[in-house]
């Protein structure tokens, strides 16, 4: 019983050794950046958009110029811009971007030549058309992302399709333009004493309702907008200053995200917190991964020569083209193809009474090593060929005379001394071994010896274990 008892303790502290050894700490991002990243890191691709500054709905009258971009902006710029894990495009450089696209600056053309029709439409007093033709001109400005680049232009546009409205009688559908408007440039005014009292009243009137019910996030905030070409494959980041407040839209394919900080006391430290919220939002970064084997295939073509080292004559030498296909399909692994047709003209005594064509095709495994110039290769096949009628004789009297020719046999007895093979058929293993090298580009100049020896023939003719060569040039495929 004691045995037992030993036995269990035994078995229960095995158990329990496993869960009471200290667990390795988890690496987190922290330690990973200052371990430093390595070559190929693949950051993930974040786009940053220029602030849209909606405090200045609360603001009276026309701002002074350009309203600087509060602290906290600056502060969460500085955070976000330290981080070595993302590849990060700043507001500035997302600017450039969208204006140097060609299709921008293409399709930007016409949709300022549309809104130069509905300013002068306005200006002829053709309220209809000019509201109409206005607001398919924001439409195509929103939808090219000009309203990043040149905001005050695109909300002018919008503004007077508005005043087009207002002044047609449609108070409604001008205060949804003017409302569009100030979303689009929230330091949009009329000036007093220029524009119509009327007008200047219904904007104003759109204004205190954006701040009455809360500023809206613009559509492009929203996961409702298809991604631009521009923000594929990429985390977007859409930022605004509200009163109070920094809030920061994240867009990917995956969806949207929201983060928000209050400005509080320190403006600049809120900025810094917030873009810690952000980066804790977006993924880290992928480390890179050892290269897979990439599959490659190689095409050549030349020239084929060999002979038969088992021969009922003297050695003659067998020549014509060849065509060669490789695949490398796994780490010094391929698959290949080998063809050549070859004609063997008569042996130096002219035992043969015709020349000899030959086809032959090898199909099988193969070694394959190369660097970027240098290739090795070696192959095991079995080869299928198939020789042309054979003819022979070693009598001299039987040479002189055509196969038509009437000839006494007693100089020549055509059953006796001529001997006549049909077409035959002939497989066997075959080797090659060869090398190649890279001239220019993908070419190759490659040489390979090549052997074989037929183990199943149709008919015995004689002929056999053809070894030889081939030069050729060939072509990376891929």
């Amino acid at each position: 019983m004691s045995v037992a008892r030993a036995l269990l303790a035994v078995i229960a502290l095995g158990a329990l050794a496993p869960a009471a050894a200290p667990a390795a700490p988890a690496r987190g991002d922290a330690v990973r950046l200052n371990e430093g990243l390595p070559p190929g890191f693949r950051r993930p691709q974040v786009v940053v958009y220029p602030l849209l500054d909606q405090r200045a709905l609360a603001i009276e009258g026309e701002p002074d110029g350009q309203r600087a971009a509060p602290e906290a902006w600056s502060a969460f710029l500085d955070e976000l811009r330290a981080a070595r894990n993302l590849a990060i495009e700043m507001p500035g450089m997302t600017v450039r971007a969208i204006s140097d696209d060609l299709g921008y600056r293409r399709a930007l053309e016409l949709a300022l030549a549309a809104a130069e029709r509905g300013y002068r439409d306005y200006r002829d007093v053709r309220l209809d058309a000019a509201a109409d033709t206005l607001r398919e001109a924001v439409d195509t400005f929103v939808k090219l992302e000009h309203h990043v680049v040149a905001p005050r232009e695109v909300a002018r546009a919008a503004l007077t399709a508005g005043l087009a409205l207002l002044e047609s009688g449609r108070p409604v559908q001008a205060e949804r333009a003017f409302r569009r408007a100030l979303l689009l440039d929230p330091s949009l005014r009329l000036r007093p004493g220029y524009d119509l009292p009327r007008a200047i009243e219904a904007l104003d009137a759109a204004r205190r309702g954006l701040l009455t019910d809360g500023p809206p996030a613009p559509d492009d905030f929203s996961a409702r907008t298809p991604m631009s070409p521009h923000q594929a494959g990429a985390y977007v980041l859409r930022a605004r200053a509200l009163p109070g407040r920094l809030e920061v839209v994240i867009r990917s394919a995956g969806g949207v995200s929201v983060e928000s900080q209050p400005f509080g006391a320190d403006p600049a430290d809120a900025g810094s917190r917030l873009a810690s919220r952000v980066r804790a939002c977006l993924p880290f970064g992928r480390m890179p991964r050892p290269e897979g084997h990439r599959s490659k295939l190689f095409l050549e073509g030349g020239f084929d020569a060999y002979a038969f080292a088992e021969n009922p004559v003297e050695a003659f030498p067998n020549v014509g083209v060849a065509v060669h296909v490789s695949w490398v399909a796994a780490p010094h692994l391929s698959l290949d193809f080998h063809g050549s047709i070859s004609n063997g003209e008569r042996d130096p005594q002219e035992h043969l009474r015709r020349d000899i064509a030959t086809a032959r095709t090898a199909f099988g495994t193969g070694y394959a090593w190369s660097d970027e110039r240098f290739r090795v290769h070696g192959l095991l096949a079995v080869e299928v060929a198939t020789m042309s009628a054979v003819v022979l004789t070693t009598n001299p009297a039987c040479k002189f005379f055509g196969e038509d020719d009437e000839v006494p046999d007693v100089l020549c007895d055509r059953d006796q001394d001529i001997d006549t093979f049909d077409r035959v058929w002939l497989v066997g293993p075959a080797v090659s071994v060869g090398g190649s090298m890279r001239l220019v580009d993908q070419i190759f100049l490659s040489l390979r010896v090549t052997a074989a020896t037929y183990l199943v023939e149709s008919d015995d003719n004689g002929f056999g274990v053809p070894i030889g060569g081939s030069v050729a040039l060939g072509y990376r495929l891929f």
